[in-house]
């Protein structure tokens, strides 16, 4: 069951992301799979940028935050 669970969002991560041919074609190399985290990763970056740069609350945090990345807020 959960097997079955996995493997439908996986299909359904690679049609929303225009890679449908892969999960049809079931022929994946290394270079497809390069090419498919590329895209899950642009796709994931696009929509924060987006989100951040159309909220009215984080006009501030806009300004200066333009990549995705870990902060450490706890240095000594």
């Amino acid at each position: 069951m959960l097997d079955e669970i996995i493997m439908a969002e996986i299909g359904q991560l690679l049609d929303s992301n225009g890679l449908s041919y892969i999960w049809v074609n079931q022929n994946r190399t290394r270079l497809q799979m390069n090419l498919i985290l590329n895209r899950i990763k642009d796709t994931y970056y696009q929509q924060w940028y987006s989100k951040i740069n159309n909220s009215p609350r984080l006009q501030t945090y806009a300004l200066f935050k333009h990549t995705v990345e870990y902060e450490n807020f706890n240095r000594l």
